[in-house]
């Protein structure tokens, strides 16, 4: 992505409708300075696949995602991130972003290119260790495998988009 020196991406969701694919979750890959990306780029493709350019989508990502030199992993001994999240694509165009540690939900209309948060609080055992799944019909499931599981969650996110205002 010209200007920025993006090598690793946690998210990536194609939007059909606007023939986009989003990413997000950006950082570089040098670890004597480690740099995270608040920013979420979309690539615009043609009809054929043959022409695409990137671009900056016109919002950032709404919390600051750094390395927290106070808090290091029991595991590894590295540092952890700081704002960590979790993301689906739902409704074929918002984007859910799930703050564990805040217990908030975010949705941005990808269509609309608006934020909105939500106004329920929502706990999810296990999700910052989790991977979630969406389905057609809007259930996302949070499954964590790790020493802390198994355990499974399922969210609707019709409840999620009513309780979210303007959306």
């Amino acid at each position: 992505i010209q200007g920025y020196d993006v090598k690793n991406i946690e998210f990536i969701f194609y939007v059909k409708e606007q023939r986009r694919i989003y990413v997000f979750g950006g950082s570089n890959d040098d670890p004597l300075n480690k740099q995270y990306y608040d920013d979420i780029w979309y690539c615009q493709h043609n009809e054929s696949f043959h022409e695409y350019k990137w671009h900056r989508f016109g919002m950032q990502l709404p919390y600051h995602t750094e390395l927290d030199d106070n808090m290091t992993s029991p595991m590894s001994g590295s540092t952890t991130l700081t704002s960590k999240y979790n993301a689906i694509l739902g409704f074929k165009h918002i984007l859910f972003i799930f703050y564990h540690e805040k217990k908030e939900v975010w949705c941005i209309d990808l269509m609309k290119e608006k934020r909105y948060i939500c106004d329920k609080l929502v706990s999810i055992d296990g999700a910052s260790h989790s991977q979630f799944l969406n389905t057609k019909a809007n259930v996302t499931h949070s499954l964590c495998m790790d020493h802390s599981g198994p355990i499974h969650n399922v969210l609707q996110l019709n409840d999620i988009i009513k309780s979210t205002p303007s959306i």
